[in-house]
């Protein structure tokens, strides 16, 4: 999920502003096109910027930039059912807008979701580059599980990313069952993981399920 910000510029260089605004988001890459602030005299620029940024930003970038957090629109319904369309390019098309909306509701997940078995790569990469800015990520689990034996590394990858922010023992039951993931980035990443959230080490996945078995129920993050 993507937060908007307005960024009020006040005779300030545009070149000054986006220098400021990647040195201050910490590594967070900000297109030129995004931080293209129109400081030119007394009218403000306002520009649309990621959840990302925001959080990474200091009260005030550089003198006479003022940041503010400004509440997300809901997603209009014509744009969700536009996640149906049979044509890559508008699903894709809304996917985008659909990032600078307010993704916290359950038929935004829904919708989602089904994204992620979507035929088409670029969508189901698209998807879950959104995904991983939603607030509520733990609904996705069990459809993220199932993204880690996508043919394409690059879903794999982005779903392993996310069910690394899920705190829970249910993003962890899927990592240990990917353990033994028939891709080698997969076992690999899996493994980490666990030894990541677990501060545990065991020599194999066979001890790994063992290990877990046992200590689930008393697990805390």
């Amino acid at each position: 999920m993507k937060a908007v910000l307005s960024l009020i510029c006040l005779a300030v260089p545009v070149a000054a502003v986006e220098i400021a605004v990647m040195t201050a988001a910490t590594n967070v890459a900000c297109p030129s096109a995004v931080v293209a602030l129109a400081a030119t005299g007394a009218e403000p620029a306002r520009v649309a910027l990621p959840l990302a940024i925001l959080t990474a930003l200091p009260p005030a970038v550089v003198p006479g930039v003022v940041v503010q957090p400004q509440k997300l629109p809901p997603v209009p319904p014509a744009l969700l059912a536009k996640l149906s369309s049979t044509d890559v390019n508008v699903v894709t098309d809304a996917i985008a807008q659909i990032d600078y909306c307010d993704t916290n509701t359950r038929a935004v997940r829904t919708a989602f979701i089904g994204l992620l078995s979507h035929t088409s790569l670029v969508v189901r990469v698209a998807a879950l580059d959104v995904i991983a800015f939603f607030d509520v990520k733990e609904p996705f689990v069990p459809a993220l599980a199932t993204c880690l034996n996508d043919a394409h590394e690059d879903v794999r990858s982005a779903a392993c990313d996310i069910l690394f922010e899920v705190q829970t023992k249910e993003a962890l039951d899927v990592f240990i069952v990917n353990l033994t993931n028939q891709y080698e980035d997969v076992r690999s990443t899996s493994e980490d993981n666990v030894e990541y959230h677990t501060t545990t080490s065991m020599p194999s996945a066979a001890a790994w399920r063992a290990w877990w078995s046992t200590n689930r129920a008393s697990f805390e993050f």
